[in-house]
């Protein structure tokens, strides 16, 4: 005896191969938009890091470029107020022209030191002068390496004028040895 259930088998066979044949390409779409929209967050998300990592860069290197001018104009200010004698005189010749110029440990304070908190080292002090005939002095600073940070060099240029010399004006050539 067939049952009435096995009759209406064989009838319901055909409606549920196509409902099976007709849902089946939704798990697939489902499953590649989702991958779709994974990539995409994921190339945002790396972009949004990248930029951050240049951002923390950038103010790395405006960091020290502006505490490199703090010790620049320090700088210039003790030698204007303590040692003006030595404002025209290359680096070199400091060590000679501290006798009647100055205290010597005080010159050696200022060409190794620390301001604000900034450990500093003067590699350079350079006067020139133009086709013009105004004197202006070609400086070097270098920011001593903190635990974790790489040292930087700075370079400026003070504008002397008068006798005996006096500073005018002090402008940054910017950070030296740094890629942009």
């Amino acid at each position: 005896m067939i049952c009435r259930s096995q009759r209406l088998l064989p009838q319901r066979l055909p409606s549920l191969r196509r409902a099976a044949a007709s849902g089946g390409y939704m798990l697939p779409l489902a499953c590649t938009g989702s991958l779709l929209l994974l990539l995409g967050s994921l190339s945002v998300q790396t972009v949004t890091l990248q930029e951050r990592q240049r951002a923390a860069s950038i103010r790395e290197l405006r960091r020290a470029e502006d505490d490199l001018a703090s010790v620049a104009q320090h700088l210039v200010g003790e030698l204007q107020r303590r040692h003006p004698c030595l404002l025209p005189l290359p680096l070199s010749a400091w060590a000679s022209a501290a006798d009647g110029c100055g205290e010597a440990g005080t010159l050696a304070a200022l060409q190794r030191g620390e301001v604000i908190g900034v450990p500093y080292q003067l590699i350079a002090w350079q006067p020139e002068r133009s086709p013009q005939g105004q004197s202006a002095v070609t400086l070097v600073i270098e920011r001593l390496p903190q635990p974790g940070d790489p040292p930087r060099r700075a370079a400026f240029s003070l504008a002397l004028a008068g006798e005996p010399a006096h500073a005018e004006g002090l402008w940054s050539l910017g950070l030296r040895g740094v890629a942009p």
